[in-house]
């Protein structure tokens, strides 16, 4: 209720004191309300103010109406107060109050004006409140927002939801996260004037866990065989277990991992997570890339020094990744083995190098005057021997493995024709006597004759001329067999054969002709007037390319002489003159003559020999003979 005081005095006429209004109030009074919630209502306002202290006062009047001193409506009270009823709602008033004498004919002034609103104040019929909600999303994975909406009854004036997961709100439709898996039952609580009422969903809300996410990151992506690198799991979600797959057939477990790359080449690595939520892969394509150590050549050998021929063993130290070799040892040969071995049959310096090639690329190795291959210590032994017609044995200063003998010629100290035979050779030593022809008596004085003993096979001398000592075995069913050489020869070579076995005893000699550089021919000659049935002898060769020079301190010197040799002596000179005279030994090239011969030397000194052809003459005592070409090989030793 509004109260108002009217503090200015009322003057009332015939000397009336003035009336104060001290108060005004309004009020509402209630009808009640309907079901309809509409209401009849009217309005009231109260009204006090000072008593007139005049005997006079019979009774008071109040005045009020909607415009400013104009007053409508009025009512009187005997006492210092007034309720004005069945007012408008919402109304403003303007009330004055006066005092009056008995009979109401003299009365004050108005007092002072007071304005009033009437209010209105509704009373509604109260209802128990009902708690209800709805929601959203009933499951999903965590983080899961649920958007909560009241339904609620009654009159509320308060809300109190309970999440399920500890966490609470005041709002009327709350919008909630559930950021853990589980299952959740919200309750809402709301509260009002006339009681309260709650309502939960049992189990309402299910959070599953988020599939995971897979991710990895790597310490590296690039780098040399083997290659290390650690992988590190950065996959986001619940995670319980992991598998890689490093793209090279290598797999792991675990979900931090680290991987040797072995093998050159590029590789995709896959992660695999597994989780109560799902499973995620993530494939990084092409991640690693693990490249090949360049090769780096290198190579050593055991031997690197020698005579010819000279075999070395060659081991490759080359470091990388390395898929082909290359050797060159610099003397036109090569070889793609790993570690080969090579001969060198040449004398001379040779560079060596070794191309390794791999994924990585290539490298080369070269050694300069790498191996060195000195001249053989050549497998020969010369001397002389003073023979008759007595074999006797000639034991070699060093043995040897296979030795190939030829003695020729003989000197002239007896001029009856004679041949030189061998037999017996080993690799001690040989036999050797003088053989008359059948036709003589078989007996001789002494002679002497040079010989050279080599071992059997192909030499090479460091100027690089060839040697080669065989032999062959012939009969004399034939004038001459035509024989390959081993290997062919650069230039003609001068050629000393003799027969090195004592299979008939027939007195025979070996006689060469149409020497070339791939073969020569070889016939058996008995005296004239044999039978020419010799049986099968073995016959000693050596083959020696025309040169000059010194091996092991023996000087030597090969060479067909300038003129052609007959019957008659002839001399022959050397290249040079020696320090004392030489061991020659000296045969006929050709076969110009087929008259049964030998040569014989009558004369020897430092700087020439004296040959002749000497003939046999069991059908006729002439001793005539065509010219012969005549080769000789000179061995000195240097320390004589």
């Amino acid at each position: 209720m509004l109260i108002h005081r009217i503090l200015d005095r009322l003057v009332v006429a015939q000397q009336l004191s003035t009336t104060h209004l001290r108060s005004i109030s309004t009020a509402v009074l209630s009808l009640g309300l309907l079901a309809s919630a509409s209401i009849a209502s009217s309005a009231e306002i109260a009204v006090e103010w000072d008593p007139v202290q005049d005997d006079r006062v019979a009774f008071y009047e109040v005045h009020w109406g909607t415009e400013s001193g104009t007053y409508q409506q009025s009512l009187s009270s005997t006492s210092t107060s007034a309720t004005l009823s069945g007012l408008a709602e919402g109304q403003t008033l303007y009330i004055a109050a006066r005092a009056c004498a008995e009979g109401g004919t003299t009365c004050s002034d108005f007092s002072n004006e007071l304005s009033a609103t009437t209010t209105a104040t509704l009373t509604a019929t109260l209802t128990e409140p009902t708690a209800e909600f709805t929601v959203a999303t009933t499951s999903g994975a965590a983080p899961l927002a649920v958007s909560f909406s009241n339904a609620s009854t009654g009159t509320i004036e308060g809300y109190s939801w309970d999440f399920g997961d500890g966490a609470t709100s005041q709002e009327a439709s709350p919008t909630h996260v559930y950021a853990q898996p589980g299952t959740y039952s919200p309750t809402l609580r709301v509260t009002g004037p006339a009681g309260s009422a709650s309502a939960t969903l049992a189990n309402a809300i299910s959070v599953g866990y988020a599939a995971p996410v897979a991710g990895f990151t790597e310490s590296a992506t690039s780098g040399l065989a083997p290659l290390t690198v650690t992988f590190s799991n950065t996959s986001e979600g619940a995670v319980d277990a992991c598998e890689w797959d490093f793209g090279d057939g290598s797999t792991a477990t675990g979900c931090d991992a680290a991987k040797t790359f072995s093998r050159v080449g590029t590789f995709s690595v896959t992660l695999t997570v597994q989780g109560p939520g799902g499973t995620d892969i993530l494939s990084k394509a092409n991640l690693i890339t693990s490249a090949a150590l360049p090769p780096v050549a290198a190579f050593t050998s055991g031997e690197r020094t020698g005579e010819a021929p000279l075999t070395l063993s060659f081991v490759s130290t080359s470091a990388g990744d390395i898929s082909g070799y290359h050797w060159d040892f610099g003397d036109g040969s090569t070889s793609s083995e790993v570690n080969p071995t090579h001969t060198y049959t040449m004398v001379g310096s040779y560079d060596v190098s070794l191309a390794v090639s791999g994924p990585g690329g290539s490298d080369t190795a070269l050694q300069v005057d790498y191996v060195e291959v000195a001249a053989a210590g050549l497998p020969i032994e010369v001397g002389e021997v003073a023979v008759d017609d007595r074999w006797q044995r000639v034991d070699f200063e060093t043995p040897f493995t296979d030795p190939v003998v030829v003695a020729k010629p003989a000197s002239s100290n007896g001029w009856d024709p004679t041949t030189v035979r061998i037999d017996g050779i080993d690799e001690n030593g040989f036999w050797i006597r003088l053989q008359e022809w059948d036709y003589l008596d078989g007996a001789h004085t002494e002679e002497t004759v040079s010989y050279i003993a080599m071992e059997r096979g192909r030499h090479q001398l460091p100027s690089g001329a060839w040697i080669e000592a065989d032999d062959v075995n012939i009969d004399a069913a034939q004038k001459v067999y035509t024989h390959r050489l081993n290997a062919p020869f650069a230039t003609v070579p001068v050629m000393v054969a003799g027969v090195a076995s004592d299979n008939d005893t027939n007195a025979v000699t070996a006689r060469l002709g149409n020497i070339t550089q791939t073969s020569f021919d070889l016939g058996l000659q008995e005296q004239q007037s044999s039978k020419h049935e010799h049986g099968l002898e073995r016959v000693a060769y050596v083959a020696w390319e025309p040169s000059m020079g010194t091996i092991d301190g023996l000087e030597f010197e090969v060479a067909q002489a300038s003129q052609a040799v007959t019957e008659e002596v002839a001399s022959i000179a050397f290249a040079k003159v020696y320090a004392s005279a030489p061991q020659v030994l000296a045969d006929m090239q050709t076969l110009n003559s087929s008259d049964p011969a030998n040569l014989r030397w009558t004369y020897k000194d430092a700087a020439s020999i004296d040959l002749a052809v000497v003939e046999e003459q069991s059908r006729n005592s002439q001793m005539r003979h065509g010219e012969e070409r005549v080769g000789y090989i000179l061995l000195h030793d240097t320390a004589q």
